[in-house]
């Protein structure tokens, strides 16, 4: 298998939940998205919206993480017709939230999905 093609990826940023965005002040993985893509040339979709507040991953195990974020994420843009997504987040653990998002990506008509992160947790 080769390398992927990434030159026509669109870049999907990990959504905080309001209330957590809301606490915090800001989006850490919203603000590396937008110097990423201003770098690379990409175009960035903020399409993809958390609909529900959960506990934070980082306090569950990994099961309760899978659990956890069930029907977390929507995509709220157009048909994606194919169209490969590099998903962007600050940190990842088990994987769990790229899947999840990936899988909601998928079901509006992504092509592939791949993960890009700052840092393993």
């Amino acid at each position: 298998m080769g390398r992927p093609e990434l030159s026509h990826c669109l870049v999907v940023p990990i959504p905080l939940s309001k209330k957590r965005e809301r606490v915090r002040g800001f989006n850490q993985t919203l603000i590396i998205a937008a110097y990423f893509c201003q770098e690379f040339a990409y175009e960035l979709k903020f399409d993809l919206k958390r609909i529900k507040h959960q506990v934070p991953q980082s306090s569950l195990n990994e099961q309760d993480r899978l659990i956890n974020l069930q029907n977390a994420f929507r995509w709220t843009g157009p048909n994606l017709k194919g169209q490969s997504i590099i998903l962007l987040d600050d940190v990842v653990t088990t994987g769990a939230t790229l899947n999840e998002a990936a899988r909601v990506l998928k079901a509006a008509g992504a092509g592939q999905s791949y993960g890009l992160v700052v840092a393993k947790g």
